[in-house]
């Protein structure tokens, strides 16, 4: 269960960082999605290393939110009228 609340705070973290520091400097934005991109590294590591079921099976649930969150930060920047 502290491994989720520290995934969780990372989230919270991160989500800070993109959002709420957008307003001082745009840049921010890449600072949050590369948190993002690390801390879903961190939680895929994490789960192949665990070996109890239900902690293997929340640690890859909670790697979704990164996932869905670097996914909605970078399409938005492709062109995707070239497909």
């Amino acid at each position: 269960m502290t491994r989720a609340i520290i995934y969780l705070v990372g989230i919270i973290i991160a989500e800070i960082t993109t959002v709420v520091l957008h307003n001082i400097n745009p840049y921010f934005v890449t600072l949050g999605t590369i948190f993002y991109a690390v801390l879903l590294v961190v939680m895929i590591i994490d789960a192949a290393r665990l070996n109890r079921y239900y902690q293997v099976n929340l640690v890859i649930s909670l790697a979704l939110v990164p996932l869905i969150r670097i996914f909605s930060l970078v399409l938005p920047h492709i062109n995707l009228s070239t497909f």
